[in-house]
């Protein structure tokens, strides 16, 4: 995913843009990064924040790849699989649910179904909304969160781990709204465990901190914050009216220790 990234940003400014392809290898750059022709590289004050929009001529993908993708990385790719489905597929969202040790163990047509599924999303996604206007920023479910995470732990906290927490903290706020059901919260927390990924976020920063960090995120216009909140399992919001007193309540709520 970062070398994606960085590829597509240094193409995308040198000699004013020129064309590039896509070959992600890992799961995450397959369901996600290496489509919608978002680029970008970190600063100190934030993730992504120097980037561009430069779409590749192609996307060559191969479940292949995944065979001898390290653990780690497979599981941190499942969370953006999972976002994916929280965002617009009930029915992928159900097959990762029936199909976990298909995909555990690596199975050619498991992995075909999802990276298939989770391209088709976000490409119907960014057809819509290319330059993130509007519609597109419900790609950010978990993200605004998360990035703050990754950036307060210098990046010590994967990608990965940090989208599933922000995932929580997204889906806690709706309930606490009364825009989901405590079973749908259930479902994405039984999900995110059964891949050993985070559903508390860390002790060692204060919910200040974080919500400090946000003032930085990329998805913030003006005074006002973006935020990805859930509907239902398949369906979500963007809400510009968030009351960081009540998502500091919430964060303050699922803190644990952050263990790696």
């Amino acid at each position: 995913g970062v070398t994606g990234d960085v590829v597509g940003f240094l193409a995308s400014i040198y000699m004013r843009g020129i064309p590039h392809f896509q070959v992600p290898t890992t799961l995450l750059a397959q369901v996600d990064s290496s489509i919608g022709g978002k680029t970008g590289v970190d600063l100190p004050e934030g993730k992504n924040l120097l980037g561009t929009f430069h779409q590749p001529r192609a996307i060559w993908m191969d479940a292949q790849f995944l065979e001898t993708l390290p653990p780690e990385q497979f599981r941190q790719g499942m969370a953006e699989v999972m976002k994916t489905a929280m965002i617009g597929d009930e029915v992928l969202w159900k097959y990762l649910d029936s199909h976990g040790d298909a995909l555990r163990k690596r199975e050619r047509e498991a992995l075909v179904r999802v990276i298939s599924a989770c391209g088709m999303i976000k490409a119907k996604v960014v057809q819509s909304d290319e330059k993130e206007s509007g519609y597109r920023r419900v790609l950010n479910l978990g993200h605004t969160v998360g990035h703050a995470l990754e950036r307060l732990s210098i990046y010590r906290i994967p990608h990965g781990d940090a989208v599933a927490m922000g995932m929580v903290v997204a889906a806690r706020l709706s309930v606490r709204r009364g825009l989901i059901g405590a079973g749908d919260l259930e479902r994405l927390e039984k999900l995110c465990e059964s891949w050993d990924l985070p559903v508390r976020i860390p002790a060692d920063f204060s919910s200040k901190e974080i919500i400090l960090a946000l003032q930085t995120d990329k998805k913030r216009m003006g005074k006002t914050l973006h935020f990805i909140l859930p509907l239902r399992i398949g369906e979500v919001m963007d809400c510009d009216d968030l009351d960081m007193r009540e998502l500091e309540e919430v964060l303050t709520a699922l803190k644990r220790k952050y263990t790696d």
